[in-house]
């Protein structure tokens, strides 16, 4: 690793440190204290507590970000907000359990003690940008994102940190699939913004790189085909909406107990409105309330037995519950409705696997793979890749959808 001494350089020896150091791998390093200098090839520092056990935590929730950066470069962006969906995104891949985005936003806000206990979650990961900015030195110009990451037990023990910056002089970094998952990929601005996501994307997956993973697989991949993933980063900072109280608003809000009371007091009002039902059975879902997800489901089938929220809403809830039979219909009859997406291949793919069919499995999560790319949706590319490949090292017609989408994955990468 090469290193330069900034505060001592001449300006044209600056110039040159910077082009020496421009293609250097950052180093990984495990420290007791962070350096809070800022060279141009900065380290990715971390530390652990002794007694950090991964495997005894299931659940990590994604708390707030602050943005510490003093700057003034991209104050047109939503920065925390990026910054966080990006580690949310990046640590949906590791083997913990997550929780939506706006359901912690939700228990954040109001819950009376501690907001972990309210989410039913062991850990929080928060953090800070510490910078963020573009820096011009003649000719040539510099974009940092500097971020630290802290992991917090319910008890409040502080089990990981980590703080790293990366620095566009690195080059144009290689895309990996796991960019996917942060939403460079969903950036239609100039060129300026591209590279500050970019370095989003590189910051993110080199410091949660350094977090211990479990052994053992959680799959909450059923909440997170129904939430909010398929929605793209917001670019620039927008005006408060006006809450709007109703079911759906709240749903969307992650206040899932509210949205069921107002689910049901419309219901009385109006029994015959299928939509009404949907949100109870989703609500009813995202709080781990499988049986009663089902029943306001089928009462919305009886209303409208083509209806696909109601129909795949259902599904996850009999997967949930283990009745793999009723689940893989659920999803097998959405896709003989017209126009199925990626998710719904993608469920089945996760029935079909519960039940052991692994080749049929495959298919599914290869043709849900492919319709993802047509729908630009970036994370559901991710997960099925991801699927494809745990299932490629045991079976063949799996390593062959593997290599399939991961050449077309290589294509929409190199596209973009």
């Amino acid at each position: 690793m090469y290193f330069c001494n900034f505060k001592k350089l001449p300006f044209l020896a600056l110039l040159i440190c910077v082009a020496l150091s421009g293609c250097k791998t950052p180093a990984v390093e495990q420290v007791n204290e962070f350096d809070t200098t800022l060279p141009f090839s900065s380290k990715i520092q971390f530390k652990t507590a002794n007694d950090f056990q991964p495997n005894l935590i299931e659940c990590i929730a994604v708390g707030h970000f602050k943005d510490d950066s003093s700057e003034d470069d991209f104050s047109h962006l939503e920065k925390s907000k990026l910054v966080r969906a990006a580690v949310y995104g990046v640590l949906s891949a590791k083997n913990y359990k997550d929780i939506e985005l706006n359901r912690v936003s939700y228990a954040l806000s109001n819950a009376k003690d501690n907001p972990l206990k309210a989410l039913n979650c062991d850990a929080m990961l928060s953090g800070s940008i510490v910078t963020f900015k573009n820096s011009s030195l003649v000719a040539y110009s510099v974009t940092t994102v500097e971020i630290m990451l802290k992991l917090e037990n319910s008890q409040g023990q502080q089990l990981w940190q980590a703080r790293h910056a990366a620095n566009s002089h690195e080059g144009s970094l290689p895309l990996s699939p796991l960019s996917l998952l942060t939403g460079v990929f969903v950036a239609t601005t100039n060129k300026d913004d591209e590279v500050a996501f970019q370095m989003i994307d590189a910051v993110t997956r080199r410091t949660l790189a350094t977090l211990p993973d479990r052994q053992s697989l959680n799959n909450s991949e059923i909440l997170n085909v129904i939430s909010t993933l398929e929605q793209p980063f917001s670019l620039t900072n927008s005006a408060e909406k006006e809450n709007v109280v109703n079911p759906s608003s709240l749903l969307a809000s992650g206040a899932y107990e509210d949205a069921i009371i107002e689910a049901r007091s419309l219901i009385e009002e109006n029994p015959d409105d299928a939509s009404t039902y949907i949100i109870a059975a989703k609500a009813s879902l995202f709080l781990e309330k499988s049986d009663d997800s089902i029943n306001y489901a089928l009462e919305a089938l009886a209303l409208d037995s083509n209806n696909k929220e109601a129909l795949s809403t259902a599904g996850y809830a009999y997967l949930k519950s283990n009745k793999l039979s009723l689940a893989e219909g659920a999803f097998q009859k959405i896709i003989r409705l017209d126009s199925p997406k990626s998710s719904d291949f993608h469920s089945l793919g996760l029935v079909q696997l519960a039940r052991k069919n692994i080749e049929a499995s495959s298919a599914s999560f290869l043709l849900a793979g492919k319709l993802s790319i047509d729908e630009k949706n970036p994370k559901f590319l991710y997960y099925n890749l991801l699927k494809l490949k745990s299932l490629s090292s045991s079976n063949v017609i799996a390593k062959r959808g593997y290599e399939e989408l991961g050449s077309l994955t290589s294509k929409y990468l190199k596209q973009k």
